[in-house]
């Protein structure tokens, strides 16, 4: 009797016990779920971009040409002799300058004086020819540099963006990998005292080396950070150098990865981290070891292509400039046999020389002579065409060829500018295209008109056309709200309720400091702009744009 109430005071007891325990858990549970809930409220704030409405800032230069509007035949008035020509082709002139002078053909003129000027202009005309020769091959090695510079800087700069591009992918990859590491090992501050599945399981049974890696990781984190805030201005004045120093981080965070990988396979299943969790790390660590294979093999390719693009720059623009100089002393020379020449030419005139009535021929405007159509002692007729002038670009043009979405674009943008070779810029409202597409370039003819020109521009000078990238509706997002997984390239969109979730899409070309989007978006979707700040799921606050 008395053993079974022993027994009924000790169930009583046990029972009490039990439900201060319970209360007590309950009181805790209940002040964390209230901490929680209060830690929520604050919300990540954070930028996006729109789709089909942002564009990048940068523009694209493309050459053009002055071409003029003003040609015209200069034409004899009277029948008579040329007795003397003042220019040639290619000589600039002033309105009212005399171009040639001649005497009437029933004006008594000597023997001995019509030789001596026929043969000095045969020699004006071989020492001529020889000179435009010269000259000629002279414009043309400079034409060829120009062009070899120009060809060389764009392929220049095409290559330098790719490696920058490529740079940024290998900060998207490792900045993805080094947060992952650092949220399962709390190695920095920055998640050191978050609840992380995994943290104290991961490396468990090699603690040593599980230290080891943390130090790694701490240290790339700080690393990271700081080479994102000098990355900007780096990349801008050495790409070339930056791009080498992120492929050696990278290489670091690959081998902090395999170290971790490591620790993963180390890592027994217990009662509280199953093989299911265990197994998901695994394949996880796989992935991004998968992934910086890629990126790195990526880097150092565009790396070397780089390096390859700069010194055949270099080696092709050399090889031109030899031309030049060679053309240049040929033209040296021309004009010193020429000169020669023609002295002796003229002192032979100048014996046989009488005074005679000279009728002049005078340029009608200020411009180019671009043919010449007499010679020292030919007959002419009134309406006989003597000379063409090409006027000085007062009512000009540029014309460069554009590709049918450049042409579209420029004609829903802000205006065309142009640069002059006195880098004075002017905007162009409007612009006359041709209706049909060289079937070779498949480029289309287009003019822009100029009203006025700054001085001492002419007819042929080269020109930079800067064309605008921005159109009334785009199809670009920025590189930094791309992340390239595994699987494919994805971006974060974020919904009406202000979560964050991941999108997959299929990117085409880069454009400036962009990529096109080719599938995966609708319009008007809110993309985040910086991809590596934000997690898939976490509910964010939109900042004002």
């Amino acid at each position: 009797m008395i053993l079974f109430k022993n027994k009924k005071w000790l169930f009583a007891g046990v029972i009490t016990i039990s439900f201060i325990f319970f209360s007590i858990s309950k009181f805790q549970k209940e002040g964390k779920i209230s901490e929680y809930k209060e830690e929520t409220t604050k919300l990540k704030k954070i930028e996006t971009v729109v789709f089909g409405q942002w564009q990048p800032k940068q523009g694209r230069e493309i050459i053009g040409v002055v071409e003029s509007e003003q040609e015209t035949d200069v034409l004899a008035q009277v029948n008579g002799t040329i007795s003397q020509t003042y220019v040639n082709i290619g000589n600039s002139v002033y309105r009212g300058q005399i171009l040639a002078s001649f005497k009437k053909t029933n004006d008594v003129t000597q023997i001995n004086y019509e030789n001596a000027l026929a043969n000095k202009e045969a020699v004006l005309s071989s020492a001529e020819n020889v000179v435009r020769s010269a000259k000629i091959a002279l414009e043309t090695a400079t034409r060829d540099l120009v062009q070899a510079k120009l060809t060389e800087d764009q392929n220049r700069k095409q290559v330098f963006e790719n490696l920058k591009t490529q740079t940024n992918n290998s900060e998207t990859t490792t900045s993805n990998i080094l947060n992952w590491i650092d949220r399962i090992l709390g190695a920095s501050q920055k998640y050191r005292f978050e609840n992380i599945t995994g943290r104290h399981e991961i490396g468990s049974s090699d603690r040593v080396n599980k230290q080891i890696v943390k130090n790694l990781t701490e240290e790339l984190v700080h690393k990271f950070s700081r080479n994102n805030e000098l990355s900007i201005r780096a990349k801008e004045n050495d790409i070339l150098k930056y791009g080498s120093e992120q492929l050696n981080f990278i290489r670091s965070t690959k081998k902090v990865l395999q170290k971790f990988d490591n620790l993963i396979h180390g890592t027994r299943v217990t009662s509280n981290f199953s093989e299911a969790i265990l197994e998901g790390f695994r394949t996880r660590s796989a992935g991004y070891l998968t992934q910086i294979n890629g990126e790195i093999l990526a880097l150092e390719s565009t790396i070397e292509n780089a390096k390859s693009t700069q010194k055949r720059s270099r080696l092709s623009i050399a090889s031109v400039e030899n031309r030049v100089r060679n053309a240049e002393a040929a033209l040296h020379l021309a004009d010193s046999n020429s000169n020669s020449q023609i002295t002796a030419a003229e002192n032979q005139v100048r014996i046989y020389q009488k005074s005679q009535k000279d009728l002049e021929i005078r340029a009608p405007f200020a411009g180019t002579i671009i043919e010449k159509f007499v010679s020292i002692g030919n007959q002419i007729m009134p309406g006989q065409r003597v000379f063409s002038v090409l006027g000085i670009a007062e009512q000009a043009k540029v014309s460069v060829k554009l590709t049918p979405d450049e042409l579209e674009n420029i004609q829903h943008s802000e205006h065309v500018k142009v640069q002059f070779n006195t880098n004075e810029i002017i905007e162009i409202p409007h612009a006359n295209a041709s209706i049909r597409i060289n079937p070779e370039s498949q480029k289309i003819q287009v003019e822009f008109p100029i009203a006025t020109l700054p001085d001492n521009v002419y007819s042929g000078a080269f020109v930079k056309v800067l064309l605008p990238l921005n159109g009334v509706k785009s199809n670009l997002l920025p590189i930094s709200s791309i992340a390239f997984e595994p699987d494919g390239a994805e971006v974060l969109v974020v919904d009406e309720a202000g979560i964050t979730k991941r999108q997959n899409v299929f990117i085409g070309k880069v454009v400036a400091n962009a990529v096109s989007i080719i599938e995966g978006l609708n319009d008007d979707d809110q993309v985040v702009r910086y991809r590596s700040q934000v997690y898939s799921g976490e509910v964010v606050e939109i900042l004002d744009n």
